[in-house]
């Protein structure tokens, strides 16, 4: 029974993957203004993390809408 959940589990990241992907080229304008939001918030020097989520209102939006 796990193996069914395992696959149930890869299968809906799959999707939730291929949203943000479809969403992000359907609307270039959001994800540029996206990536200049982490660009000013976190920089070229690392990825984001948690504790940057509330200084990133438009990227938090985005996977909130994904995830929905």
């Amino acid at each position: 029974m796990s193996s069914r959940r395992s696959d149930w589990a890869q299968h809906q990241s799959g999707i939730t993957f291929d949203t943000f992907l479809l969403m992000m080229i359907l609307h270039p304008e959001v994800a540029k203004a996206a990536q200049e939001e982490i660009d000013d918030v976190v920089g070229s020097g690392r990825l984001p993390d948690l504790e940057d989520r509330q200084r990133l209102p438009l990227v938090d939006c985005i996977m909130k809408e994904v995830w929905r």
